[in-house]
């Protein structure tokens, strides 16, 4: 078994990841496609470039969320 390619048409990449591969799934202008194979795993990813641009609303408000999702869980840790 190679250490990346398709099963039943799920994609899956076992090679460790490098940030440039990292940045290339995440944020790739390039790509028109909205989800990609996944970076490491089985699967499927999101172009977070491709999601921002067609869906702006939806992604900063995703991404607010996410930072008081993370804020909230500093400010928990703190208090104990």
């Amino acid at each position: 078994m190679a250490g990346h390619g398709e099963v039943l048409g799920v994609p899956y990449d076992f090679r460790l990841p490098t940030w440039r591969k990292l940045k290339r799934h995440y944020w790739n202008p390039a790509d028109e496609r909205l989800f990609v194979p996944r970076a490491f795993g089985i699967g499927w990813d999101v172009n977070l470039y491709t999601f921002r641009e067609r869906y702006p609303g939806l992604f900063y408000a995703a991404l607010i969320a996410t930072v008081m999702s993370v804020m909230l869980k500093l400010i928990r840790r703190e208090r104990r």
